[in-house]
């Protein structure tokens, strides 16, 4: 079963796995140095095997628009985009679970099993309790969408399902949250810093600092060294811990140390080095418990 826009994105693959092989071979061979990248055809089905086996398997095309007579056998589901809610939220003054229940109202007329799909077990929860508020009734918890076809069709059915956006059948809708609320905010990950920042970093600590380690615990920074890891050398703060066990964290990894500059002197009674810790674990929202101890 092949989605719409399945032959152009296998085109552009060979394409790009051939100019990936042209980039490794043709420098090496300038150079005379004694390197053969494996030639395409040994790792991948190329165009013409890939079209050979399509042609000898039963292949189905999917395409959301209509098919002309003509083109072979076609099989129309009745599937078309369901319902979004974009605006009803552009609307200040129209709340978008007021427009949901009455978009449910209406598909239950007309006799249609509703499914509201979520993206996890607390959104389900969230919404459950939010649609009770707007007076949808007959709320039931489904695992699959053959679960969900087998209730009754006055039940409201909440399913956990990675679907961006819902559909309609003949007798089924399915609302996706992204459809109520809008795309899902992610967090972006922090940029990574430049590496000539992490030697600048580590060498602001001082030999017998106290650090955190945010899988290892508390331990003691001994200094930076370098090892030798996979034939090659790598720059590593040295961390000392009870017992004498040492971890070498490389320097690129410094992040994973979610307190730093903690002094080991006894001269610090014991709230200021609570303070100082909580200080440096500034944006970190829960220590870990063993630090926390």
């Amino acid at each position: 079963m092949l989605e719409p826009l399945a032959g152009d994105a296998a085109d552009e693959r060979v394409a790009q796995i051939d100019d990936y092989y042209q980039a490794r071979r043709e420098p090496i061979e300038a150079a005379g140095a004694v390197y053969h990248p494996l030639p395409p055809e040994r790792l991948y089905l190329l165009k013409a095997e890939w079209s050979a086996r399509l042609d000898a398997a039963a292949v189905a095309r999917l395409s959301p628009f209509g098919v002309p007579e003509g083109q072979g056998a076609v099989l129309d589901v009745g599937t078309r985009q369901g319902r979004n809610f974009a605006p009803e939220r552009a609307q200040q003054e129209t709340n978008v679970f007021d427009a949901l229940a009455r978009h449910v109202a209406a598909l239950q007329e007309k006799h249609k099993r509703v499914v509201i799909a979520l993206w996890s077990e607390g959104a389900r929860e969230r919404m459950r309790q939010v649609l009770a508020d707007h007076r949808l009734v007959n709320l039931v918890d489904v695992r699959s969408w053959p679960a969900a076809m087998a209730r009754p069709k006055p039940e409201i059915s909440l399913a956990v399902l990675g679907l961006e956006s819902g559909f309609e059948t003949a007798d089924a809708a399915l609302i996706g949250e992204q459809d109520i609320l809008g795309d899902r905010l992610v967090r972006p990950r922090r940029a990574s810093r430049k590496a000539e920042n992490f030697i600048a970093e580590a060498t602001s600590l001082a030999v017998g600092d106290l650090v955190v380690h945010v899988d290892h615990g508390i331990g003691r920074f001994a200094g930076l060294t370098t090892i030798e890891a996979a034939g090659a050398p790598h720059d590593c703060l040295e961390l000392h811990y009870a017992g004498g066990d040492k971890l070498f964290l490389p320097v690129e990894n410094i992040e994973l140390l979610v307190a730093l500059r903690l002094r080991g002197d006894r001269g610090r009674t014991r709230p200021a080095r609570r303070q100082r810790l909580a200080d440096a674990q500034g944006a970190h929202e829960e220590p870990h418990p063993r630090d926390r101890a």
